[in-house]
């Protein structure tokens, strides 16, 4: 279903010369099979993280909500974000 609404905002913006990020390719890369694993580096390098993961979670969380999030509200509040007026770039 996303990604036929992804080929809809494809020739959607087509049709009204803009450029919006949902598209086929933003689809494959959200419905893309990832795994990470440092087991590999801890084994061979000796690495170790500076903070696990349990507590790193909550800290990136809080992080995002101080730096990112009220920026992102704004953008999205004054239309700017999620559409790429292909006029105005050229």
């Amino acid at each position: 279903l996303l990604m036929a609404i992804a080929y809809f905002c494809n020739f959607l913006g087509w049709v009204l010369k803009r450029k919006f990020k949902l598209n086929p390719f933003t689809v494959k890369m959200l419905v893309i099979h990832r795994y990470f694993s440092i087991e590999n580096a801890k084994r061979d390098l000796g690495y170790r993280p500076l903070v696990e993961t349990e507590e790193a979670w909550p800290l990136t969380i809080d992080w995002f909500r101080k730096n990112w999030l009220p920026g992102h509200l704004e953008r999205m509040k004054s239309g700017t974000s999620g559409v790429v007026d292909m006029k105005k770039r050229n």
